[in-house]
């Protein structure tokens, strides 16, 4: 096996089961050697086998983590849409339609969850403790820091950085 074999496989995401138990929902990914990235998007499969799986979604950048509402019609998941924009969240409807987007944040969203009524979904977003959810501050402080041109990162903590992404700009995930 080799590397080229490696890039070549498509890797399968945790599958999330219907709430009526019939579909599972999951993320296939697709590597590219030439652009040195990943993409996955979001596909569907009867949960007893009877159909082969379908695709949801065809998008340039990666979607994930679907979430099924509680009425098993529609999936929340995350989407990048936008080479230099955080991943957002978006709905996508099962009985035909284009996923529509339900944030349009300063940064990235992650790990979304329906209420039990179907009318709310939960996620999470980091922010600032100072500047709680005032996100239009966030992405000013966000804009002030990209135009810094000092890059250095100061932490006293031995957690500097998490795969691709640093932990020493005082940020949490609420």
């Amino acid at each position: 096996m080799t590397v080229e074999d490696l890039w070549a496989m498509d890797r399968i995401g945790s599958p999330v089961v219907s709430p009526d138990g019939r579909q599972v929902a999951f993320t296939v990914t697709r590597h590219s050697m030439e652009k040195n990235e990943g993409n996955s998007d979001l596909w569907l499969v009867p949960a007893d086998g009877s159909a082969p799986p379908r695709r949801l979604t065809w998008n340039e950048k990666s979607d994930s983590q679907p979430a099924w509402s509680p009425d098993g019609r529609r999936l929340a998941f995350v989407s990048k849409r936008n080479e230099d924009d955080p991943a957002q969240l978006y709905i996508l409807p099962l009985n035909g339609g284009e996923a529509e987007p339900v944030t349009d944040l300063p940064v990235a969203v992650s790990d979304p969850r329906w209420f039990p009524g179907g009318k709310r979904i939960a996620f999470l977003a980091s922010t600032w403790s100072d500047l709680d959810d005032d996100f239009e501050a966030v992405g000013e402080r966000l804009d002030k820091r990209k135009e810094d041109p000092v890059k250095a990162h100061i932490t006293e903590d031995r957690l500097v950085r998490y795969w691709d992404h640093y932990l020493t700009d005082g940020r949490t995930v609420h």
